[in-house]
């Protein structure tokens, strides 16, 4: 998706976006001993829930619909959320001012319209009903009848290729790097929960979003790959061996209409691309996955989906750098990891990666997981916290770090890290609340008020307007 700037921005803002837009001067290259070295591009989709306060207190409002008319940003199947997708950009500075700025813009278009952005990656307060941006996206039809209000959460995928990889090795690494981050994934997790309350309850979970929207396929189904060839080659099988039985792998939210879903998989099929494939790699929805113009051949990058949406966007971009970070000390160690090839072991792998995110998404930080194919951690227990903080003290790592340029990003992840995520500060307020006699639906109410108060600051943060 490209920038576009439209006639409501004023002056003040088209400077900024333009300033967000400036060729990217060559970014300093950094060694780690006498290794290979790599730089990164990166974007992000930010999904963002739409609130509107009335007389009687917060509602969940349908304008997603609006918004992506008049400022050109995505829609989602369900019209309560909105999302922007960033142009890549070589240099983390540039991504954050171009969030803050399209931020800035949509915000004053939306304040005009009595609306603003909420907080979390769920729906806090009552859930309203299921409302399509698109009632004649068949894509959109198999969403709300097979999924949905699951899949009507918010969240951040960091978008990150690398730049620098040999051609003939390029798709192969790629691959690998996913495998890499699908192995972390609870990490990222732990560091961006934001979604303790849904439905107008408190939920007990810091990431109920993960608990909530829908693993498909089944994740312990899906291998490591040890190559793209072998990726390609299992989205080859996957139709016939998941979606024929879709209906009764959800039979408690859908109806077995078998027939509908053959219908409906063949209206999907995009620009002649194989129709099995495309549509396994339209639906593998993963905590990592790779990402490009025409999944599963074409991709050039790779897309981390595990993560929450934070209040504070500057800690999506902080998170992008710590891909960034992880990506590099693979490529430059590729031993660090060991995944066994046996079915029987990567199954036991994958269900062992599923446990940590919701382990993870449960108790925080310090949920209790275990990284078996990490050399250094085989058949030992961590928690994301105590990996993190050794991750972060570790000198080569500091090192390569400063060689980055990404000393600022790793310092708010440490924050995080030090000050709790946003879920444990907002569970933190809410129990305070209803110590004072809050009702529970008053208490969440409160709590998203001031959520929204942060993140509208923050918003404002990125591009320096206090």
């Amino acid at each position: 998706m490209t920038l576009q700037v439209y006639s409501l921005i004023d002056s003040q803002q088209r400077i900024l976006l333009s300033h967000s837009q400036q060729k990217i001067p060559q970014i300093k290259k950094y060694f780690h001993s006498q290794k290979e070295t790599y730089r990164f591009r990166a974007g992000l989709e930010v999904e963002r829930p739409l609130i509107q306060k009335t007389n009687g207190g917060l509602i969940y409002i349908p304008a997603g619909v609006n918004i992506a008319k008049a400022l050109g940003h995505a829609t989602e199947p369900d019209a309560h959320t909105s999302e922007y997708a960033s142009p890549p950009f070589l240099d983390l500075e540039a991504l954050i001012r171009n969030i803050g700025s399209t931020y800035l813009t949509s915000r004053g278009f939306l304040r005009d319209k009595g609306i603003d952005y909420g907080a979390g990656s769920t729906i806090m307060l009552p859930e309203p009903i299921f409302i399509r941006t698109d009632p004649k996206n068949p894509y959109h039809s198999f969403i709300e009848k097979y999924f949905g209000t699951t899949v009507r959460t918010a969240s951040i995928h960091i978008n990150n290729s690398v730049i620098g990889l040999p051609v003939s090795e390029r798709l192969n690494k790629l691959t690998e790097i996913a495998d890499f981050l699908r192995l972390e994934a609870a990490l990222y997790l732990g560091l961006s929960s934001s979604s303790p309350f849904h439905d107008g309850k408190s939920t007990g979970w810091q990431s109920f979003r993960t608990k909530l929207f829908p693993s498909y396929p089944n994740p312990e189904g899906i291998p490591f790959f040890s190559n793209h060839a072998e990726y390609i080659d299992w989205f080859g099988y996957l139709p016939n061996k998941y979606l024929r039985g879709l209906s009764s792998a959800f039979s408690n939210l859908r109806p077995k209409d078998e027939t509908h879903i053959s219908r409906t998989l063949e209206l999907f099929n995009e620009q002649g691309f194989p129709q099995a494939a495309q549509k396994a790699a339209r639906l593998l929805w993963t905590s990592a996955r790779l990402n490009g113009p025409r999944r599963p051949d074409q991709v050039d990058r790779v897309e981390l989906r595990i993560c929450d949406l934070p209040n504070d966007l500057t800690v999506a971009v902080a998170l992008t750098a710590l891909v960034q970070l992880r990506t590099n000390q693979l490529l430059q160690n590729p031993d660090m990891i060991n995944i066994p090839r046996g079915l029987e072991d990567q199954r036991q792998l994958a269900q062992i990666c599923r446990e940590n995110e919701l382990a993870v998404a449960e108790h925080g930080l310090d949920a209790e997981i275990k990284l078996p194919a990490h050399r250094d951690f085989k058949d030992k227990t961590t928690t994301p916290r105590k990996f993190l903080e050794g991750l972060f003290g570790d000198q080569e790592t500091q090192t390569l770090i400063k060689q980055m340029g990404h000393q600022r990003w790793i310092q708010r992840l440490e924050r995080v890290l030090t000050e709790g995520n946003d879920a444990s500060r907002m569970i933190t307020q809410f129990e305070e609340l209803i110590s004072q006699g809050k009702s529970e639906i008053e208490a969440i109410e409160t709590v998203l008020r001031t959520a929204m108060q942060e993140t509208e600051q923050f918003d404002r943060n990125l591009i320096g307007l206090n």
